[in-house]
């Protein structure tokens, strides 16, 4: 991404923002979410074309009408770089959180699982320590907002960040073990 000369502190300001919206606003851990980066949605430019009711009643049954009424998209393949977008995927396995400290440990043991899509606590110094800091101020900048609004402990942001720290070099296997979401394939394996 560096070597694209991507905005990758954009990148991870967007992924602050988007994991403190679904920790402190729709209350889920993230468990296994995947961030990625993709093109803007292509929308039609031009209007549908509306089908007249006597065309409808002769289409046969279960016909999809939508590629009837809508232009073909047109779509780019090479995307220029400025409009890609952070994208958030596959939501299968994430899992409800309570808004105290229990829901903030299984918050932070998700987010160490999703180890390769949000940036690492580094020192002061180091190479991605610009990187780590912009998402921190972010998560805490719209995690405290959320919880205001909501009227809900605030210091729970700030205990997240603390304890995505504390985990840093710890294994997998040392932390707490918490469910996977009902509809992760995973979780099913692990049940069977």
């Amino acid at each position: 991404m560096e070597q694209l000369g991507l905005p990758i502190h954009e990148y991870a300001g967007y992924i602050a923002e988007a994991l403190a919206i679904l920790h402190w606003d729709a209350e889920v851990d993230a468990n296994d979410v995947e961030f990625v980066l993709g093109s803007r949605r292509q929308l039609p430019t031009q209007t549908c074309t509306p089908l007249s009711p006597s065309y409808i009643a002769k289409l046969p049954y279960n016909s999809d009408t939508r590629s009837l009424t809508e232009p073909e998209p047109t779509t780019k393949l090479q995307p220029q770089i400025q409009d890609l977008q952070v994208w958030v995927l596959d939501f299968d396995c994430c899992d409800s959180i309570s808004m105290d400290i229990e829901g903030v440990e299984k918050a932070a043991v998700s987010a160490q699982r999703n180890d390769p899509y949000i940036p690492k606590p580094c020192a002061s110094g180091t190479k991605d320590y610009e990187l780590w800091k912009r998402f921190c101020n972010r998560y805490l900048a719209v995690g405290t907002e959320i919880v205001q609004r909501r009227q809900l402990e605030e210091t729970l942001p700030r205990l997240f960040i603390e304890r995505l720290v504390a985990l840093q070099g710890e294994t997998p296997s040392e932390h707490q073990h918490f469910p996977r979401g009902p509809y992760c394939a995973r979780h099913n394996d692990e049940e069977a």
